[in-house]
């Protein structure tokens, strides 16, 4: 930054050339080569999504911290992938590496790194047919993972002055979502921005991770071979979605290392514990009620609303909202326990309405709690229009929505309602209906 500063100063001092003496000549053309090798730096070349993210906002941003946007370029030159090597995630503290096998990493240590590994990156939902969902690790994985690396760190400093590196083995959807948990590591106990935690992945070239997919992705478009990541013909979250969803969620108030209770996030969001997940403050999914037990899976059956309703009014819920009909329960059995009931009709094969929208929002802005949504029996439509709400009303990109309900809920919404809400926020008829650019990016500038 100071020096882009001195640079443009040069520029304007020395503005004519032909009054140049020969020193201030050169001066005047080295001034510029630097500039011109830091744009490129930026926006050149294979450089990641972060590098051109960054320099589309300063171009659309003219009093964008432009000191901060010179300042993570230069903390992470760019740097060429090799298995193996150390990539720094935190200066002089803690660094990132993937390893062939045991032989290898046992090649990999040296006096002053500490190699760690853990299997937490591993730890996917299974949604779908083997191999076909490839989403981030969920809010439990992140607690867990961001509470074991403070500890290491705090560990670590104290025994001596040796960097802490995270090892995994070498695979594609291995050091994507190690990548992940060492991101949301930074946003959440350092209070990094998800910019700043992206960029230790984000400049090394050929960029080494994946897309995160969902379960409906061919695999001719999933990207297996470790390309940049960048958003092809089905819809796609990049580790940046994902990281800014994060972030917003911590800005919120709705994921907090301290109080994020993953026992009951588990047992709730088990099939056996009825899929319950809350999304937001506001917002809360849940598998359909039956008034009679029938079989879903092995050793999992139907839940009766009586059962769901003391976990519903413990999650803040005032109402229930059903898409779709007929459903296998009487509205009288919510309405016992002081939930009002809705019925939203979903007509068979139509992605989302300006409509459906409109009504779901005005049942949310008029409820004075949480609204507890469920959908028929393997149809789940209600993810986009949690998205959507998210989008209009709580500031998250339609990327960002999606990832963030992945986050807490994995598996939701397929490529096909991902691609629809991104058409639907930019194109509806209802300007109140459509995405509204974040104030910040990602919950703010700051530096490390």
């Amino acid at each position: 930054g100071t020096g882009g500063r001195a640079g443009e100063q040069d520029c304007e001092a020395d503005g004519d050339a032909t009054r140049m003496p020969g020193r201030s000549e050169q001066l005047f053309a080295a001034t510029a080569d630097r500039r011109r090798e830091r744009d490129a730096k930026m926006g050149g070349g294979e450089a990641g999504e972060t590098y051109q993210l960054l320099r589309s906002f300063l171009r659309a941003n003219s009093k964008a911290p432009r000191d901060l946007a010179y300042h993570l370029v230069q903390e992470h030159p760019a740097t060429s992938w090799k298995v193996g090597r150390m990539y720094q995630v935190i200066r002089h503290e803690l660094g990132f590496a993937c390893y062939k096998d045991v032989q290898h990493r046992l090649l990999m240590r040296k006096s002053d790194l500490h190699l760690v590994s853990s299997d937490m990156q591993n730890c996917v939902s299974t949604v779908g047919p083997p191999g076909s969902y490839f989403g981030p690790v969920d809010l439990s994985v992140v607690q867990r993972f961001c509470g074991r690396m403070q500890d290491l760190l705090i560990k670590v400093q104290t025994s001596g002055s040796k960097i802490l590196v995270y090892c995994v083995h070498d695979s594609p959807q291995a050091r994507t979502n190690a990548a992940f948990l060492l991101g949301a590591f930074l946003i959440l106990n350092r209070g990094s921005s998800a910019l700043e935690a992206a960029m230790p992945f984000d400049c090394i070239r050929p960029y080494p991770l994946l897309s995160f997919r969902d379960a409906s992705t061919k695999a001719s478009e999933r990207g297996e071979r470790g390309e940049r990541g960048e958003r092809g013909e089905r819809a796609t979250l990049t580790l940046l979605d994902v990281l800014s969803a994060l972030a917003r969620g911590k800005a919120l108030g709705w994921f907090n290392l301290a109080t994020f209770n993953a026992s009951e996030y588990l047992d709730w969001g088990s099939p056996e514990g009825g899929l319950l997940h809350v999304i937001s403050p506001k917002l809360v999914s849940f598998r359909s009620p039956s008034d009679t037990p029938c079989f879903i899976s092995f050793g999992v059956t139907s839940i009766a609303p009586a059962a769901y309703a003391p976990k519903l009014l413990e999650c803040g819920a005032s109402c229930v909202v059903s898409l779709g009909a007929p459903f296998e329960y009487s509205p009288e059995d919510f309405a016992s326990f002081g939930l009002s009931h809705y019925s939203l009709d979903w007509p068979p094969g139509v992605l989302l309405t300006d409509e459906m929208v409109r009504r779901f929002l005005a049942i949310c802005d008029e409820e004075p709690g949480a609204v507890a949504l469920h959908d028929e029996p393997g149809l789940e439509r209600m993810g986009i229009l949690m998205a959507n709400f998210l989008v209009s009303r709580n500031g998250f990109s339609p990327d960002e929505a999606v990832a963030w309900i992945r986050l807490v809920r994995p598996g939701s919404i397929l490529a096909e309602q991902h691609e629809a809400l991104r058409a639907f926020s930019k194109t509806s008829e209802d300007s109140s209906l459509r995405s509204v650019p974040p104030k910040r990016w990602g919950g703010g500038w700051t530096f490390r």
